[in-house]
């Protein structure tokens, strides 16, 4: 039998479990969110600020500024007309 709180080493080995991946409200999510999403933007077509990190710009195919995405920790502020901001829903859904 096992007091509350110590096991054994061979106890631990048979009751705890390893993550392989980010869980929500972990320390890592809001990293692994922010690494993921950006990631998502790049394939996308985005370019990302050099200044800030966070800022993100879309340009149109004659490379006028379409597009000012904002990211702070898991809010996205989009700045950008009602047309472009329904395409962008639809393409980052897919």
């Amino acid at each position: 039998m096992v007091d509350l709180g110590y096991l054994t080493l061979e106890q631990a080995l048979d009751w705890c479990v390893q993550c392989l991946k980010a869980m929500y409200g972990g320390v890592q999510s809001p990293r692994e969110w922010f690494l993921k999403f950006t990631q998502t933007l790049l394939d996308l077509g985005y370019a990302q600020s050099q200044a800030n990190p966070c800022v993100f710009f879309g340009r149109t195919k004659l490379g006028e500024l379409e597009w000012i995405i904002i990211i702070y920790v898991d809010d996205t502020l989009l700045i950008s007309t009602k047309a472009a901001v329904t395409r962008f829903k639809t393409k980052i859904g897919e």
